[in-house]
């Protein structure tokens, strides 16, 4: 979100005291927060991060789990001093990262998450079918479909902070 371009925006031309930003979060850093905090007197922030495993993270992201992790550190300890008005993270679920949901979970509730959002993997017509199949563990046809099912079973997802796309789809709830 400090692109040149979304920078002149955010500093020069929105006119509000209310801000909510989306980001990979490798740019929250206290120098950039000063900039902010100047500016507007209601900050949201939400990361998509994607990932708890620094490899995982590396092959999705293409970024740097640990600065990753350093700078939700520190938005974490603005959230508990309620300088950020809310701190969400999000994970798009993929075959790569399925199997990291619950300690995603425990990741968000460490760093004090208002909203930790799961998010169906979609297709923009970029992916040959096929392909996103094999990706994609909320389809029936992928192998790992079964396997995510259960993941979803455990209670950690029922928390009131959780929300995961269609989960009731899955184990019986609407």
């Amino acid at each position: 979100f400090f692109s040149p371009y979304y920078k002149d925006i955010i500093f020069n031309h929105y006119e509000s005291d209310n801000i909510a930003l989306i980001s990979n979060g490798m740019l929250f850093t206290s120098e950039n927060w000063s900039f902010l905090e100047k500016r507007y007197h209601n900050i949201s922030l939400e990361v998509s991060i994607d990932a708890i495993n620094p490899d995982t993270y590396k092959k999705l992201r293409g970024g740097d789990m640990y600065r990753l992790r350093k700078n939700m550190e520190f938005a974490s300890r603005l959230r508990m001093q309620n300088k950020l008005n809310k701190l969400s993270i999000s994970f798009v679920i993929q075959v790569d990262n399925y199997r990291e949901m619950i300690d995603f979970v425990d990741y968000g509730n460490s760093i004090h998450a208002d909203f930790i959002h799961f998010m169906k993997l979609n297709s923009w017509g970029h992916i040959p079918s096929n392909e996103f199949i094999q990706m994609d563990v909320y389809d029936e046809r992928n192998i790992h479909h079964k396997e995510f099912v259960n993941i979803l079973k455990n209670p950690i997802f029922l928390g009131s902070n959780v929300h995961v796309d269609n989960i009731g789809n899955f184990i019986g709830r609407k």
